[in-house]
């Protein structure tokens, strides 16, 4: 049976499935995104200051109109 191509293409086929199960089921969990950036900048060329940013972001989708569901 592992000779058999056709086997192991249906076997990639069934776990890829999987994977897309898994992923859908996963848009119901909250989503966590983080940024940082640093830039240098100032009034004239000779006095430039470094500068720095963060952010982090928390989303959770409550109410998708049911296309959560329907995936």
């Amino acid at each position: 049976m592992t000779s058999r191509h056709d086997i192991e293409a249906l076997r990639r086929q069934i776990a890829a499935a999987e994977l897309t199960i898994r992923s859908a089921q996963g848009a119901y969990a909250p989503s966590l995104g983080v940024n940082a950036g640093l830039t240098e900048a100032g009034k004239t060329l000779d006095s430039l200051v470094w500068n720095w940013s963060a952010t982090a972001q928390l989303s959770w989708s409550l109410f998708q109109g049911g296309s959560r569901a329907g995936k």
